[in-house]
């Protein structure tokens, strides 16, 4: 019996040949096939353009993702499309396909498209898969190895190096750093293959130290295809300043956070990244040496699970995407009983039936994504009184850590909201670090990715982070407009209708903005603060010039803080689209959203005082609305503000999230102190 592999090779190959290509001037490959890292990074590199027919199994293959992500680097044009009219992929797979690459909404666009491009060929991968194939049987699992599993896994650790610096790297990481963990019983790469082949697979963490010789190195290959084959975890160590190349260690390394080392000098493991001129990373209150630490402990958590059964666990997910969708239709006045007929009478439906409900739910127009307000009615109203502008720096040891967006697993977690995300370039990391330290104190709640514990793909993490935010911060720097991660992130951002506030750095001259900037921001294009005498135009996004202290009297850090809180209030008013899915989640989430949307107000639903969003009372609206923690000062001898965040306007939204509330409030003046409390009347 053909497994699905073949018969999506026989169907990939089918809808080619429709456009008239021959079958021998292009290569196809699945999430599995070819299953060498070395046979897929060479059908990648001598490829000329890459069509990608996206279905929701690709986008839960590891492969399949990082074969995306060795396409980027490789820079080669993308052509894609869905398989199935009902779905629509997110995450780092959409991000790579709409953003990065050229996305056709069907088979028949993306068909019109290729017949006018140059014909398109491949290297006959077959010939490479024979002469660098790994043999499955030697990495396979019997049914006895599977029972005695449990046995063999007799070390934590296993270094694979190079006889270069490699083993002067593994041997300080051993003795200096790893050791810190407790792990249990260290081996390293013993030169001989059968004998490594054995304690890989009685390891559970693979640390794979690149050094010149690796990419070169038949035995490290082996290593990293072992490795792969038998799902032990990766903790990739670089020497600094070696190139990953375009072969088979770039593709290995596709996507994932790897460490950089100096084997000149070791003591930089110890020293903060702020201290050293050559980190890329300015945080000041972590080592590469804890980091490396804290991901080798990470890795041995989850490798400590024996089996991890990703069908299962996105079941799981799914059924939580289901319970978040039935609870905003609940709250926006659907029945229970209706909400649960809808998902029950979907559990019971035959498979076709299913599949042919979701293709014609997906033909019918979507209703479009209310829109966000432009970028005038987002900014403060003009003080009588200059705000002083109170600059913080923490640390991680004080404040917590956002929330990662992805598992353990690497799997993005449904639900997820954030208020902000910031989207820089490496370059900018310091600006990036001290508006993280700003926003964070005044009750932000944001994403940044060197405090954002990131987990599995760092390109599905990035997309994770766009989803989960309610809007962007985008600093602009000459170094943003040319880095193809940055415009990875932008053109994702907006492809998703995302509200976004754009920050000129100092440094940066708008006059010369980029043309695909220019064309996202569109016109007109307001910079505030705006030239004296000039007439504000309401352009769709907020751009905001760094250089400049304040807008309209309020520090820069609180009218983008004043901003994000807006915006993120009015993202819980939206019912989101779903489309990542099987047809089973497609119609039910579908159903519900619709159900939601056609809602009549019943007198079940009520109106918040604090947000006058209508809510059901009886559903549970954690998160939902926002309230302040403290109280409003000043206004007449100082600035007024919000002593819990700063926000200098008494009617805006909170910046605590909470649950709506019916109680109707009024202000209270506390005689003697010139302050105000929000409280039930």
């Amino acid at each position: 019996m053909q497994d699905i592999q073949e018969l999506k090779e026989e169907y990939l190959l089918h809808k080619i040949s429709t456009i008239g290509v021959k079958s021998t001037r292009f290569q196809v490959v699945t999430e599995k096939r070819p299953n060498t890292l070395s046979g897929r990074s060479e059908v990648f590199r001598h490829a000329v353009r890459c069509i990608v027919l996206v279905d929701y199994h690709a986008t839960k293959s590891v492969d399949f993702e990082a074969s995306l992500s060795f396409i980027k680097v490789l820079r080669k044009p993308v052509f894609a499309t869905k398989l199935d009219s009902y779905f629509n992929p997110t995450g780092s797979v959409a991000a790579i396909c709409k953003a990065y690459g050229t996305w056709f909404n069907s088979w028949d666009e993306l068909a019109k498209e290729l017949k006018v491009a140059d014909s398109f060929t491949f290297e006959d991968a077959d010939t490479v898969e024979k002469e660098n194939s790994f043999e499955e049987t030697k990495a396979g699992e019997s049914p006895e190895s599977e029972k005695n599993e449990e046995l063999e896994q007799r070390h934590d650790l296993f270094f694979s190096a190079c006889e270069d610096e490699g083993r002067l790297i593994a041997k300080h990481l051993e003795q200096d750093v790893l050791v810190q963990g407790l792990f249990s019983h260290i081996q390293r790469s013993t030169g001989h293959m059968d004998r490594d082949m054995d304690l890989i697979k009685r390891s559970k963490l693979v640390v794979f130290v690149i050094t010149e010789g690796t990419a070169w190195s038949s035995l490290q290959l082996i290593h990293l295809e072992a490795a792969r084959s038998w799902k032990r975890q990766l903790l990739p160590i670089k020497r600094e300043g070696v190139p990953l190349g375009d072969g088979w260690l770039s593709l290995a390394l596709a996507g994932k956070l790897y460490y950089e080392i100096d084997p000149s000098d070791l003591s930089k493991l110890r020293v903060p990244f702020k201290e050293n001129p050559n980190s890329p990373i300015r945080i000041a209150d972590s080592t590469p040496a804890i980091e490396m630490l804290r991901a080798a402990q990470a890795l041995m958590l989850l490798a400590n699970r024996k089996v991890i059964d990703y069908d299962h666990l996105f079941e799981e997910r799914n059924e939580q995407i289901v319970s978040i969708y039935k609870q905003e239709a609940l709250a926006a006045g659907v029945k229970e009983e209706e909400a649960e007929t809808i998902c029950n009478h979907l559990d019971v439906s035959p498979a076709s039936s299913v599949l042919e409900e979701a293709n014609a739910a997906a033909s019918v127009t979507e209703e479009q994504v209310s829109g966000f307000p432009p970028a005038v009615e987002l900014l403060p109203a003009q003080q009588a009184l200059q705000m002083t502008d109170i600059r913080y720096t923490i640390t991680r040891l004080e404040h917590v850590p956002p929330q990662e967006v992805c598992d353990e697993f690497g799997i993005p977690i449904p639900g997820l909201m954030f208020d902000l995300m910031i989207s820089y370039e490496w370059g900018s990391q310091e600006q990036a670090i001290d508006y993280f330290f700003q926003l964070r104190m005044q009750n932000v709640k944001l994403w940044f990715d060197v405090m954002g514990n990131m987990q599995g793909n760092m390109n599905a993490a990035m997309a994770a982070a766009v989803e989960s935010a309610a809007c962007l911060l985008v600093l602009l720097s000459e170094r943003y407009e040319k880095s193809i991660n940055c415009r990875l992130e932008l053109e994702y951002a907006v492809s998703i209708n995302k509200p976004i506030v754009f920050l000129c750095l100092p440094s940066y001259d708008v006059l010369s903005m980029a043309g695909w900037i220019k064309e996202i921001i569109g016109e007109p294009m307001q910079v505030y603060p705006a030239a004296e005498g000039s007439a504000e135009v309401a352009s769709k996004y907020l751009v905001l010039q760094g250089s400049a202290p304040s807008v309209r009297g309020v520090p820069l850090p609180n009218v983008i803080a004043t901003a994000v809180r807006r915006l993120a209030q009015l993202r819980n008013s939206r019912t989101r689209p779903c489309r990542d899915a099987t047809p089973l989640l497609f119609l039910k989430t579908r159903a519900l959203i619709s159900a939601a949307a056609s809602a009549s107000e019943t007198s079940g639903m009520v109106v918040c005082s604090r947000c006058k969003t209508l809510f059901n009372p009886l559903v549970s609206s954690e998160g939902k609305c926002r309230k302040h923690s403290s109280y409003y000062m000043g206004g007449t001898i100082m600035a007024g503000r919000w002593v819990c965040c700063n926000d200098n306007d008494k009617d805006g939204p909170g910046c605590t999230p909470c649950s709506h509330m019916a109680e109707a409030r009024t202000w209270t003046l506390m005689q003697g102190y010139g302050t105000h409390t929000w409280e039930p009347a």
